[in-house]
């Protein structure tokens, strides 16, 4: 399910009512405030005056580019989970960057839930002139790119962008929507989240609550700035509950690549009238139950599919992987009652092939439930944890969960991935969940990952002769999300493709080498983990010192050993953090290479010294060692064992433990100078044998 944020426009990443999916997963169109775009030319209250802008001066605000210098947003809200929002902004630019991030505000549009009138839409200017922003002319209307990127096709989906024509530093943004959410996600009940930091400062945001006095309201300030916000909760003359928040000269939140999303870390209102998770759940149950009827046909594939499995996790294996591969990813929103939650018929998704996350996971339960497991559909809040404390239930996706002898899920599946060979990827790991198992369950987290199932392992037999020429056999295999992801990158791809992937892992870490008898598994075989072998020639792997020493580079001696080692660590881009740094991934990378050394070489050997580093977040070791003794004819050929081990073992690392990652970063990069030194007279003796210039070319 995705979902857009229901009061984007003002430039603020205001959160939406359940979160957005990202490029990558599939997610159900769900629930996306905002509609009908009216203008009209109700002009700004002149009474009100602009006299506060004056305090929104680039020497107030030496760093920023754009500041909120007010916003006035009130919510009425009534019995039925209903409610008029009127949200008044200013925006103001301080510098060209500013200008260039604002002048085009995107308003997000699903008819389903809300429509919107736009009253007032105009720019002040420094002088206190007021241009309007004529919209007719300003302001278009187009599909929503993020369900269209997902394959699927909502009408009411919708986006507004509005260009505000010749905005300068100096000008500021002022604007006042109304949205009428006429229609709710679960019927009755009222919830959200406000963030009230941002990447820009925040001089003054009024929030206000208005509702039934009857009706609980919960409310919490997370994560909240000292000093930077008060609250006031009482009743209004009709006995109507009023909440008001005010957060005054908040300073810009400075962003960091790869930390957690800003709704986790900044200062936020929860507020809601759910009383506890196990409700959200009982509506969600009562919500799909009607559509998981299964029919004869379905019954029928059950015993066709179960009927050649063997034990029980190969009969899910079976039902996991039709579902998967044999139903396509797509649709159509047009549910009657929640678009955007609500499942089709299993009987209609089974018939026609296709589906989204919810259609899937629908099917995949009724399925598993006539193979006589206990399945339940489970909404998750995909690659996000969602605060606890109050019930905001912004889930983005649709999965399914087997539940245990004690209820509760025990494994999760998420049959929306076609290539993937997990039943759960990682990238929905560690995220908040909900099974819709009864009135009791609890908001969870997935499982975290065990960075053994997430393997890169090379294991290589070479020969080094004596001009210098490494020649040998390298075999991989990659498990879990490393096969997934490799998997996903050679199902469908050609030969030449495929030829061009293996030289890219192979060559990144023997660099000139030629390859030669390239062999893949097939990938469309899932019962093995996906995985490659070749043969290879790589010249000048010895240089010699001015001493006549002899030096050995391995293939080990390389800078990282897996396909997702390099990326993940080069996340750790800065020198101190302030936020958490999200790795997402956990994996455990192995190389173990054994070298046969040309006669001779091994006289006044030096060995590299053990290398090892072990920390909470990441490890490494780098270990060789010398076998044959010479005595017999086995043993004449002398061997180095090189074993070179990687992990990351954390998907996201506190502050505290970051500098172990870059010292981890440091120690990785310094531990590929380091060669072995063998008999450099050895060596000499070949020079005669070394290749042409021509032949050199060949390799």
């Amino acid at each position: 399910m995705e979902c857009i944020d229901s009061r984007a426009g003002r430039g603020l990443g205001a959160m939406p009512v359940c979160s957005g999916s990202r490029p990558g997963f599939p997610a159900m169109c769900l629930l996306m405030f905002v509609v009908s775009v009216m203008c009209a030319g109700e002009s700004f209250c002149a009474s009100s005056g602009y006299s506060f802008l004056s305090d929104v001066t680039p020497e107030r605000y030496p760093h920023d580019h754009a500041v909120l210098a007010r916003e006035v947003e009130r919510i009425e809200f009534r019995r039925d989970g209903s409610s008029v929002d009127r949200d008044e902004v200013f925006l103001t630019m301080l510098d060209s960057d500013g200008v260039r991030e604002n002048s085009v505000q995107v308003f997000y549009i699903n008819g389903h839930y809300m429509d919107l009138k736009m009253p007032l839409f105009e720019v002040i200017s420094p002088d206190g002139s007021v241009r309007v922003v004529d919209l007719e002319k300003n302001a278009r209307e187009d599909n929503s790119a993020s369900s269209s990127r997902m394959n699927i096709y909502d009408p009411s989906q919708r986006e507004l962008r509005v260009f505000v024509p010749e905005l300068r530093p100096g000008d500021t943004i002022h604007y006042i929507v109304v949205r009428n959410n006429f229609k709710f996600m679960i019927p009755g009940e009222f919830f959200g989240r406000v963030t009230a930091e941002y990447t820009f400062p925040v001089r003054e945001y009024s929030f206000e609550l208005k509702g039934p006095g009857d009706m609980k309201l919960h409310t919490l300030v997370k994560d909240a700035k000292p000093g930077r916000y008060s609250s006031w909760i009482g009743k209004d003359e009709s006995r109507n509950t009023i909440c008001r928040f005010s957060f005054n000269d908040v300073p810009a939140l400075v962003p960091e690549p790869a930390m957690p999303p800003l709704h986790r870390v900044a200062m936020r209102l929860l507020y809601s009238t759910i009383p506890a998770w196990g409700y959200v759940a009982e509506w969600y149950r009562g919500l799909v139950e009607p559509h998981l009827a299964s029919t004869p046909a379905i019954r029928e594939k059950v015993r066709e599919l179960v009927g050649r499995a063997g034990n029980e996790q190969e009969k899910i294996a079976a039902l996991f992987y039709f579902v998967a591969q044999k139903i396509r990813y797509m649709g159509i929103t047009a549910e009657r009652d929640r678009p955007g939650y609500e499942p089709h018929d299993v009987s209609l998704t089974f018939d026609r092939r296709y589906g989204v996350c919810r259609d899937k996971a629908a099917l995949l339960v009724t399925m598993l439930r006539d193979a006589g497991f206990n399945a339940v559909p489970v909404i998750i809040s995909a690659g996000n944890r969602l605060d606890q404390e109050i019930v905001v239930p912004w889930f983005n996706h649709a999965i399914v969960a087997i539940l245990d002898a004690q209820g509760r899920p025990g494994v999760y599946l998420d049959p929306t991935s076609e290539t993937s060979r997990q039943f759960l990827p990682d990238y929905e790991r560690d995220s908040s969940c909900l099974a819709a198992s009864g009135p009791d369950a609890r908001l969870r987290l997935t499982p975290e990952p065990d960075a053994a199932a997430n393997t890169s392992l090379l294991v290589v037999r070479d020969r080094l002769d004596l001009r210098g020429i490494l020649s040998g056999r390298l075999e991989a295999t990659f498990t879990g999300f490393c096969d997934t992801a490799l998997r996903g990158r050679m199902m469908g791809s050609s030969p030449e493709k495929r030829r061009q992937t293996v030289e890219q892992i192979v060559l990144a870490r023997i660099p000139g080498a030629r390859l030669e008898n390239i062999e893949w598994t097939d990938p469309e075989d899932r019962a093995k983990p996906i995985g490659f072998s070749c043969d290879f020639q790589a010249p000048d792997r010895v240089s010699r010192t001015e001493a006549g020493q002899a030096l050995f580079f391995p293939v080990s001696n390389t800078g990282y050993v897996g396909i997702m080692d390099s990326y993940l660590m080069s996340r750790a881009s800065l020198t101190r953090r302030e936020f958490p740094l999200r790795f997402n991934y956990v994996v455990r990378s192995r190389m173990v290479e054994e070298t046969v050394l040309p006669q001779g070489a091994d006289g006044g050997m030096i060995l590299p010294a053990d290398m090892e580093f072990s920390g909470n977040a990441v490890e490494a070791s780098f270990r060789v060692k010398r076998t044959g003794t010479g005595n017999g004819q086995d043993d004449a050929e002398q061997r180095l064992v090189f074993v070179r081990e990687f992990e990351i073992k954390a998907l996201e690392v506190p502050v505290p433990d970051y500098p172990e990652v870059l010292r981890a970063q440091r120690r990785l990069a310094q531990w590929p100078a380091v060669p072995v030194v063998i008999n450099g007279r050895c060596m000499a003796e070949g020079a005669d044998a070394r290749f042409t210039d021509a032949e050199r070319q060949g390799l």
